[in-house]
């Protein structure tokens, strides 16, 4: 699916920390061994590997990556198994047996917002696919231009577009004719080649922000 390079890039991150913990001695002198279970990007898919395992009595599952996934097997695992999502866009709730990896997108939209305002550009155009990511994003880079310090920050443009598009020179083009002077997404992988193919497509120069 579209985050095959981050479980591929996860999959292989574990297998060296398994060898590196088992050259070591393990955790208390037992062997840690990863299981990788594929769930191609699909929230519905990753629902069914949760349960299985669940019957299987595993109690920590390290994943998935989506948050749309992520939000999908909260419910089932409740307080019977830790969840450590990889999507700094899943917000665990409090007291919960959740965890999320990376910096919450809110600290990450102030970031950006703030490094642009900075450097003298005020007038930024937001471009996201329209999954649970992109909502979230969305939400959290309103939350950073309400803040007083980004009172001279206009969002010119908000687009977006279906993860399964492939290609997204209609919304790109919208931003090249607001005038933007940066482009803010949270998407990577798959879904920010084709952003950068709009970009070419369309010659649009004006820098971006991840």
């Amino acid at each position: 699916g579209a985050f095959a390079f981050n479980g591929k890039e996860s999959a292989q991150s574990l297998a060296v920390a398994e060898q590196t913990v088992n050259r070591s001695g393990g955790i208390d002198g037992r062997p840690v061994k990863f299981v990788i279970h594929d769930d191609q990007t699909d929230a519905r898919v990753a629902v069914q590997i949760a349960n299985d395992l669940l019957s299987q009595n595993v109690q920590v599952m390290l994943g998935p990556s989506p948050v749309a996934a992520c939000s999908a097997v909260a419910p089932i695992l409740a307080t019977r198994a830790v969840m450590f999502c990889t999507s700094g866009a899943y917000h665990p709730p409090a007291d919960s047996y959740f965890y999320a990896a990376g910096i919450p997108t809110t600290g990450n939209m102030i970031f950006a917002s703030r490094f642009l305002r900075r450097h003298g550009f005020t007038r930024i155009a937001s471009i996201n696919s329209n999954d649970a990511l992109g909502q979230d994003i969305d939400r959290a880079l309103a939350a950073a231009l309400a803040l007083a310090e980004n009172k001279s920050v206009t969002l010119v443009s908000a687009e977006h577009f279906n993860p399964t598009d492939i290609n997204i020179d209609a919304p790109m083009a919208r931003v090249k004719a607001a005038g933007a002077q940066a482009i803010i997404t949270g998407d990577s992988g798959t879904l920010l080649g084709l952003i950068f193919h709009a970009y070419t497509d369309l010659g649009v120069t004006i820098g971006t922000v991840m």
